[in-house]
């Protein structure tokens, strides 16, 4: 393997020389053009390669960035993943995949990422308990953390995440547009146990009130992280069955049903418009649906999901920006959630 010895050697320079042309450092010296060029075209020819560990072990960094990850198969989360990885391509750093999706995010994982000499941390729908508990560990190792698409991110973390309360708001001021009075709300968990699908619901709440249709507020709560193998016997469902039939959570008493339903998430969207079609109704003739995210199968579905496109190619840029400090401001800029209008939409039918 050829070393800075051999280049130096070659190229008539000294060691040092030769390690402030190749780290980028030779601003912070008086190396003349012709030597830097010198050396660059005499480690070229010689094919030299930097050597990354050993300069983790002097340097006590490593070109290397984390990626804290729960249910690495989902596409949002591929999708960050992608953003990330042009992002630190582009900055000439690489990612380390660190899965947790059985849970295990512990003071071990903690220990391996220092014992990596990490130069920064990524966590992706970290679990919440767990992250606080480790955020004052990692603060104190002194590596960098960022979340993305964070349920509740600890007191002093920045939280990368799309805008989803505009993202709401333009959703039921379309279906408004669409004459559209009674549209209902399909969350996450409890508002108070999913921040998530709660800031939704709340955008929700809001823009209901602000269009003087308050009185037909209907929200229902099913999991936006169902096992899709068992989805018919899941909350989403049954959630999703209580609104088609207008049902009250209770069943003690009927109510109309919505003509249009607002849900959390795309597949949650997908679990309605398959119920609706065996309950016989029509979408959006008879009912229109909306989603969240705009995965690639939505715009595949029948009929193609309206829809919010959360960013996340670029929440995964951003991420990056944050960690090796190059965004603007001290702050990285998010693109902001975005109305999809498809087929699953429509002007409202009371007939």
């Amino acid at each position: 393997m050829i070393t800075i010895s051999d280049v130096a050697a070659k190229a008539g320079v000294s060691r040092a020389t030769v390690s402030y042309v190749l780290n980028g450092r030779d601003t912070s010296v008086r190396i003349s053009s012709n030597t830097r060029q010198r050396v660059m075209e005499t480690a070229s020819a010689l094919g030299y390669r930097r050597n990354e560990l050993a300069r983790a072990m002097i340097t006590g960094k490593n070109r290397m960035l984390g990626f804290w990850v729960m249910q690495s198969n989902r596409e949002p989360v591929v999708r960050i993943l992608s953003g990330a990885m042009k992002e630190a391509d582009a900055n000439d750093y690489f990612i380390k995949m660190i899965g947790f999706d059985n849970g295990a995010l512990d003071e071990r994982t903690l220990e391996r990422c220092v014992e990596w000499r990490l130069s920064g941390i990524m966590a992706i729908h970290a679990p919440e308990k767990t992250l606080s508990t480790l955020y004052p560990q990692i603060t104190a190792t002194g590596i960098p953390l960022v979340t993305v698409d964070c349920q509740q991110a600890p007191a002093g973390c920045l939280n990368i995440a799309a805008n989803s309360g505009e993202g709401i708001r333009a959703v039921v001021h379309h279906l408004a547009e669409q004459g559209h009075c009674r549209i209902a709300f399909l969350g996450g968990q409890d508002e108070h146990e999913d921040a998530i699908s709660g800031e939704r619901e709340r955008a929700y709440r809001a823009t209901m009130h602000s269009l003087g249709i308050a009185d037909e507020i209907r929200v229902e709560s099913g999991d936006w992280e169902a096992d899709f193998s068992d989805w018919e016997n899941g909350p989403t469902a049954a959630a999703a069955r209580r609104l088609l039939a207008g049902e009250s959570s209770g069943g003690q008493r009927k109510l109309r049903r919505p003509t249009a339903i607002v849900c959390a998430s795309d597949h949650m969207a997908m679990i309605v418009v398959r119920l609706a079609t065996d309950c016989g109704l029509r979408v959006p003739q008879d009912l229109s649906v909306t989603g969240f995210d705009d995965v690639t199968v939505a715009s595949l579905y029948n009929p193609a999901l309206t829809t919010v496109a959360q960013p996340f190619e670029e929440m995964g840029r951003a991420a990056v920006r944050h960690l090796l400090g190059t965004s603007e401001a001290g702050l990285p800029e998010i693109s902001p959630a975005r109305l999809v209008v498809r087929g699953s939409t429509a002007t409202v039918n009371l007939d």
